[in-house]
């Protein structure tokens, strides 16, 4: 693995890390669940964004792609959240890291496919 790309898998495991923290504050201190038991609401947040974790920390190149949709996701409900959110540093928060953790995994996923064209 190229410098390049270890780099880009380093700054896209911080980035995802960042996000799911990010996530699971923003349920745990940061909002009331009006109808949903919060519980329920972790498991629904944080488990999709949790599921990658174990391969991009391999370096596999299907995580980084799952992970990469994934963060297009999160990047649309920070955005929703913008639009009707009374604390704006929560969501604009979630929208760049989520654009972070997409750039960095399509980074490693490019860099991926230059160095071993079998993978195709």
């Amino acid at each position: 693995m190229s410098r390049r790309t270890r780099i880009s898998n380093v700054l896209a495991i911080l980035s995802l890390l960042s996000l799911l923290g990010l996530v699971l504050g923003w349920i745990i201190w940061f909002i009331e669940p009006p109808h949903w038991p919060r519980p329920l609401l972790i498991v629904l947040a944080a488990l999709p964004l949790a599921l990658p974790l174990r391969g991009m920390l391999y370096g596999r190149y299907r995580s980084h792609l799952l992970a990469a949709y994934l963060s297009l996701l999160y990047a649309l409900h920070g955005g929703s959240e913008l639009w009707v959110s009374e604390r704006l540093w929560l969501p604009l928060l979630e929208v760049v890291l989520s654009l972070c953790l997409f750039f960095c995994c399509a980074l490693f996923v490019r860099f991926t496919r230059n160095e071993n064209p079998a993978i195709r």
